[in-house]
């Protein structure tokens, strides 16, 4: 059957947070979309104001994380109070990240930057004035119907659309998704104001007071400005009315003690807060991502994140089927991958909102006698940093990652008869990161023109990253077969991955055979990150998880991945 003409590849619906995320992937994939948007233009309203680790990490990837870096407040941890006195702290500069810190930026400098590298990528602006008001699915592409501020129609044939159009998604209403949740009964009143602290020390850091009148958090924003957040009784914040500055001036004292003094307020607003998930992500040629998904509370600075953690899994894996390669596996498990942290995001914050919000006193003295005891310790604070910033987030169930290893039994009698690999081989490379964790950066130095880098820079490309890793004290037969390896990935799998040896030395071997990208690791820090005590190999999706690892050292495991996400031909 003749393939239908298309007007574009794919069609992002949205142009917030999540949408231009998908934009800057596909641009840097190569792939033509276009993006529309019923606004007539960008909101200028703060919203969504943290930024965390993983989402630094992921900007880096595409090259504007600088940017943000530049427009942005560094946050290092969170302090919560009860009745004025600290009751618990919660630092991130224990985050396994490169950024140990979360950054408050508005969202509107958000969507400017992320727009700035979209058009930067690709040319492509976003058609603002076009509202979605209808979807066809056809066998080989997706009708998309937008109205005009004009009232005119247009019908744009895409080969993929990506939903990101808010909480009252079109997209998702056309095909017939539930959006399953409830809402909490108390009502919440934000303002963007400047703040005396009163002498209180507070730069750098979030503040979350609790007390009999209620809670308040205080976010830092640039120019001296705090996001004030309070959760207050329904009926003393109705949704979308405006509460003056004296009704937040006046919560805030019957909260914190400080005798804070409110000024200058630049966004008052009345609001509820909903949660609520789809279930199922992918409808044949249409897929939702960001608040067309998931919404739940603002507890944590989950929800952006997350959207655009949804848009930078899904938009590789559309590249790739637009360029003839995916299966249809690896379309599916945008659905797997994502619906299940959005599940368990959604029970953690839910279970963080409802402790905040405890008003019984004899609730709050318990939350205040047991939280100090548990937050304090250390594997509590490197968990919860974990969970925050979401470099914890992984993908070991995905159905379309893979390794392969030797069993420990195996391992265990080569140990014994002095066969490699030994067995404390084989327990170092099972503390390496696992298939569907989040790839660790670490810093290496390339041996052509001994210039320092990292992973993420590695990424830049938007292809696969394979790591050929050497291990401690490689001999030539460990480097030749690296070498053959990555040769025959490239002459495979060239389109989709970009090879790297990386060596513990500081030289590669006359007579090795690799004329590719190749780096030294003196200090051992990638190695040990990776678990790599002898030679083995890791493959690095385009979002930064990895995707196939094996040791020893196959070319049969690299292909198995590969078969499970390309098509056949």
């Amino acid at each position: 059957m003749a393939q239908t003409l298309v007007d574009t590849d794919v069609l992002i619906v949205g142009a917030g947070p999540t949408g231009l995320s998908a934009a800057c992937e596909l641009a840097r994939q190569g792939v033509d979309f276009r993006i529309v948007e019923k606004l007539e233009k960008a909101s200028d309203r703060s919203k969504a104001l943290v930024v965390h680790s993983r989402t630094l990490e992921l900007l880096k990837s595409i090259g504007c994380v600088e940017k943000f870096l530049e427009f942005g407040t560094k946050l290092g941890g969170m302090n919560i109070y009860d009745e004025g006195k600290r009751i618990a702290h919660i630092s991130l500069t224990h985050v396994d990240s490169p950024y140990q810190f979360a950054l408050s930026i508005p969202q509107y400098d958000t969507e400017k930057l992320l727009y700035d590298q979209m058009r930067a990528s690709s040319k492509v602006d976003v058609e603002r004035q076009k509202e979605l008001f209808k979807l066809e699915q056809q066998d080989d592409c997706v009708v998309a119907s937008v109205r005009k501020a004009d009232g005119t129609e247009e019908h744009i044939k895409a080969r993929y659309v990506i939903a990101s159009d808010g909480a009252h998604s079109t997209g998702r209403k056309q095909i017939n998704e539930q959006f399953v949740g409830g809402e909490y009964a108390d009502g919440f009143m934000l303002a963007d104001v400047l703040v005396d602290w009163n002498g209180h020390k507070t730069e750098g850091e979030l503040h979350a007071f609790s007390g009999a009148g209620g809670t308040v958090a205080f976010f830092p924003m640039l120019n001296g400005y705090w996001r004030v957040l309070l959760v207050v009784l329904p009926d003393e914040a109705p949704e979308g009315t405006e509460p003056t500055l004296e009704d937040v001036q006046d919560r805030v004292n019957k909260i914190c003690p400080w005798g804070l003094k409110l000024t200058q307020p630049v966004w008052l607003a009345n609001f509820k807060v909903r949660y609520r998930k789809v279930d199922h992500y992918r409808n044949n040629r249409v897929f939702l991502a960001g608040d067309s998904a998931h919404i739940h509370s603002p507890v944590g600075g989950q929800g952006m994140n997350t959207g655009m953690h949804d848009a930078f899994n899904l938009s590789w894996k559309i590249a790739l089927a637009v360029k003839g390669f995916a299966s249809e596996a690896l379309l599916d498990s945008y659905h797997s991958e994502r619906h299940a942290v959005a599940e368990q995001l959604l029970k953690m914050v839910d279970l963080m909102t409802r402790v905040n919000l405890l008003r019984a006193p004899v609730a709050r003295k318990l939350r205040n006698a047991i939280a100090p005891l548990i937050i304090q310790q250390e594997p509590i604070q490197q968990r919860m940093g974990s969970f925050i910033s979401q470099v914890a987030v992984n993908y070991r169930h995905s159905p379309v990652v893979r390794e392969s290893r030797r069993s420990l039994v195996s391992a265990t009698v080569a140990a014994k008869s002095d066969v490699e690999p030994q067995l404390n081989e084989w327990l170092d490379f099972a503390h390496g990161p696992q298939p569907g964790d989040r790839a660790p950066d670490c810093q290496i130095t390339d041996l052509k023109n001994g210039n320092i880098t990292d992973v993420l820079t590695l990424m830049r490309t938007g292809k696969h990253v394979l790591l050929l890793l050497t291990g401690d004290k490689p001999s030539d037969n460990e480097y030749k077969e690296l070498a053959e390896l990555g040769k025959k990935a490239v002459a495979a799998y060239g389109p989709l991955l970009d090879a790297h040896l990386i060596s513990s030395e500081k030289t590669i071997p006359e007579g090795v055979g690799w004329s590719g990208n190749a780096y030294t690791d003196p200090d051992f820090t990638l190695e040990e990150r990776y678990g790599a005590g002898s030679s083995c190999v890791y493959l690095i999706r385009p979002d930064g998880y990895i995707g196939f690892r094996g040791q020893p050292v196959n070319f049969d495991g690299l292909k198995e991945y590969f078969d499970k996400i390309c098509r056949t031909k």
